[in-house]
């Protein structure tokens, strides 16, 4: 299964960090949200604040060792944990919720914390797939917050994340005086700083909803959680994901990107998707998909307005035949000049598919000769015809054989 994700370093913080938005939601863009019960004065005894730093920090400590590889923490690291453990504590006790909320954040990080870790860390290094974990405790936590809350936190993470990296580079500077540690540090001030000006709070928390909303929709089946939605309720629900609030221009995504893709190179033994994912940076790609990205976004929220009941059906059963025909018999010209914009970007597919032959061998090399080659036109003139799947499907995959190949085999 694959789906959107920021990098996986972000979200450690994020199982960590998600006391911090308690009682500031005000519901809107909450694809999954139940009422938030304000009380006037802090009902949490002191038992229930040590209780609620006493997980951030466990947590905290875990994502740590696990992503950093070593088994002891420095004094200087956990006074830096257990001071962020407080301060987010702290925080809670402005706009709280009621006390049994609160205890049920907790013991919802209590019970899926260290599992989402892994499994993020797992996503990082490409040796897992499984989100059941993340995916629990990120609708519990919009269950309480609300989907624009928990997105405004991931944004917080992002930053918090740059510090965390910039304090380490700092250390070892001052430890050992090498000066590419101190050049370290001074590139990850003028990054967070280039994150802050190029992806505005607004524009990440509009993204985070809609991918998590299209992946709750699109990648899970419906008795997993969308079929507490009619077809009607759910079609409201995408058209209200402000998807033309995404405002993030080239740089932004630049950024973005950067958290995903790694410019390390893998070893020999790397999972197959890490190399796939270190020959899209060093060929470029990550650039060419950069410059489509706002395209993609226009066309997509076109596309959701004009989205019918029907639509929503067809994407419940799984109907992608129904679904794809629908939507393209409404494209106007303007939708398909962004669409020619997206999908004409030129990949270096060349050597992604000598990754894929020497992974997969004769399968692949026979995969790859059975294609057939599509053009736009073509699948302009299948539109309305019972050939129009299978012709938008081969044009698809022409963009890049060997990742649709991995996706789908």
């Amino acid at each position: 299964m694959k789906k959107i994700h920021i990098k996986a370093l972000a979200f450690l913080l994020a199982v960590s960090c998600s006391l911090c938005l308690v009682g500031c939601s005000d519901g809107k863009n909450a694809i999954v949200q139940s009422g938030i019960e304000i009380a006037e004065d802090p009902p949490y005894d002191q038992d229930v604040i040590q209780r609620a730093e006493s997980v951030l920090l466990s947590l905290m400590r875990y994502a740590y060792r696990k992503a950093s590889s070593l088994d002891d923490i420095t004094q200087t690291v956990e006074r830096r944990l257990a001071d962020y453990a407080a301060e987010i504590c702290a925080v809670t006790a402005k706009n709280p919720v009621s006390r049994d909320q609160y205890i049920g954040v907790i013991e919802t990080l209590e019970r899926e914390g260290t599992a989402a870790i892994e499994e993020l860390l797992a996503f990082r290094d490409m040796t897992g797939s499984s989100f059941s974990h993340v995916r629990s405790l990120y609708l519990a936590l919009s269950g309480v917050f609300g989907a624009d809350q928990v997105a405004s936190m991931l944004y917080d993470v992002c930053l918090v994340v740059y510090d965390m990296k910039y304090e380490k580079a700092k250390a070892r500077f001052e430890q050992y005086g090498y000066p590419w540690y101190k050049q370290e540090a001074d590139d990850l001030i003028r990054q967070k700083e280039e994150f802050q000006q190029s992806v505005l709070r607004k524009d990440f928390s509009a993204l985070i909803r809609c991918a998590t909303a299209f992946a709750e929709l699109f990648f899970y089946e419906s008795d997993q959680g969308s079929d507490v939605f009619l077809d009607a309720e759910l079609l409201m629900l995408l058209q209200r994901l402000d998807t033309d609030e995404i405002g993030i221009g080239e740089c932004g995504y630049a950024i973005l990107m950067s958290l995903i893709v790694s410019e390390e190179a893998p070893g020999r033994d790397a999972p197959f998707f890490a190399k796939l994912r270190y020959e899209y940076s060093r060929n470029g790609d990550n650039e060419r998909i950069v410059a489509v990205m706002d395209d993609a976004v226009t066309l997509i929220d076109g596309i959701l307005k004009q989205l019918t009941v029907q639509d929503i059906a067809a994407v419940r059963r799984r109907d992608y035949r129904s679904l794809a025909a629908s939507v393209f018999s409404r494209f106007t010209e303007d939708d398909w000049t962004l669409f020619e914009r997206v999908t004409g970007v030129m990949l270096a597919n060349d050597a992604y598919s000598a990754l894929s032959e020497a992974e997969y061998g004769a399968v692949y090399t026979s995969y790859l000769a059975s294609l057939r080659t599509v053009n736009l036109h073509e699948v302009r003139e299948a539109v309305g015809t019972d050939g129009f799947y299978e012709c938008l499907r081969d044009y698809l995959i022409g963009i890049c054989p060997a990742m649709a190949y991995e996706v789908t085999k």
